[in-house]
């Protein structure tokens, strides 16, 4: 697992930006993914510290997508935050 860094998954491409560069000036190293299936390949490689998941997207909801993160064995120390 890396230290510090977050990976945000949303498909609001103006939220990405805005809580990538708050993170991002806050020190912390930010991955995004703009849909549950990217978010689920981004988190099995990078392994990161937190994952924060918007609940609704299309394609595959957020609650599917931290379903299917809590299944991998890699993503497992993971810490998952999910938005309404």
């Amino acid at each position: 697992m890396t230290d510090g860094t977050i990976l945000l998954i949303d498909d609001d491409i103006t939220l990405l930006d805005l809580l990538s560069d708050h993170l991002s000036s806050a020190g912390y190293s930010v991955k995004v993914a703009e849909s549950g299936p990217a978010g689920l390949r981004n988190a099995e490689e990078q392994q990161p510290s937190l994952i924060v998941v918007d609940v609704m997207m299309p394609e595959m909801d957020g609650w599917e997508t931290c379903r299917r993160i809590k299944k991998m064995t890699r993503s497992r120390t993971s810490w998952l935050l999910c938005l309404p």
